[in-house]
């Protein structure tokens, strides 16, 4: 498998590259809208520096936070990728205290038991190099290092199997992201996005892995998710992956069950039983 904490070495974290993500290798189954540009259309004009407090030393700090209210989802790809007018937020959901390296999504940041404070303070804090340049706004490769950090964070705290399931298939939209800003013109396109590519489906099938194990033993609502649409999340990664029987019968849970699904969810799983169809049948 491949190291999926590379890079994290700039942080003084070369020792978490052995760790494994989660206890089971596998678990088994039985158009956009146009508007016109807002006044300021700079990314750093759709962020604000909002203040927070580290859970694991106290610490503090500002992070870039988006504007939410300035951005607007024009459109979703099949695995609920959503994609906005002029700034793509992915890039600004993690929160790295500077000076002691816990890192987490925005929406699990405040939560740390005394336990995983203090795992946290022994595997990441104490090799942890304060190695951060400000910026007022983050590229790709610079939002790609952060969910890098805050999956090892998960790791390193034992964090839910949801909670780094999540943060792999949000790595997953990243290099997306990233594979379509790349320049076709560049002579180098071709292999940067097959390697981008790659990456991205390594990323994606532990997403998959980790959902399935999430469904099996947490409770619902799971990152915020309903049952319904966890159910369509996990039938379009498994469909990806080729893994048929398990796209069959989370699609079955969610088209036949529209008056419990979100509309919006269940138009997509229509449209993705449509795609299965041809794919096992043609």
């Amino acid at each position: 498998m491949a190291d999926l904490f590379s890079g994290l070495d700039m942080f003084g974290l070369d020792n978490l590259g052995g760790k494994s993500l989660f206890n089971n290798e596998t678990v088994q189954e039985d158009e956009a809208v146009e508007t016109s540009a807002p006044e300021g259309t700079d990314e750093k004009d759709f962020l604000y520096d909002k203040n927070y407090t580290c859970k694991a030393c106290g610490a503090a700090f500002k992070n870039k936070t988006i504007r939410i209210k300035r951005v607007r989802i024009v459109d979703l790809d099949m695995d609920l990728r959503p994609r906005y007018d002029y700034v793509d937020p992915i890039k600004y959901d993690v929160v790295m205290c500077p000076e002691c390296g816990y890192t987490a999504l925005e929406r699990f940041f405040d939560y740390l038991t005394p336990g995983q404070t203090k795992m946290i303070r022994s595997e990441i804090s104490s090799h942890f190099l304060a190695n951060i340049e400000e910026k007022e706004t983050y590229t790709f490769e610079d939002a790609l290092t952060r969910y890098k950090l805050a999956l090892a964070n998960a790791v390193v705290k034992h964090a839910k199997d949801s909670e780094k399931a999540y943060i792999c298939l949000k790595i997953g939209w990243v290099l997306r992201s990233m594979g379509e800003a790349l320049d076709e013109e560049d002579i180098r396109y071709n292999f940067r996005l097959a390697e981008i590519t790659d990456q991205e489906n390594e990323y994606l099938k532990n997403a998959l892995e980790g959902f399935l194990s999430a469904v099996s033993t947490e409770s619902f609502p799971i990152c915020g998710m309903d049952t319904m649409t966890m159910d369509y999340l996990i039938a379009v990664l498994a469909f990806r992956f080729n893994r048929y029987d398990v796209t069959a019968k989370r699609l079955k849970n969610v088209i036949d069950k529209p008056k419990m699904t979100n509309p919006q969810i269940h138009e997509k799983a229509k449209e993705l039983l449509e795609i299965f169809k041809k794919k096992v049948q043609g």
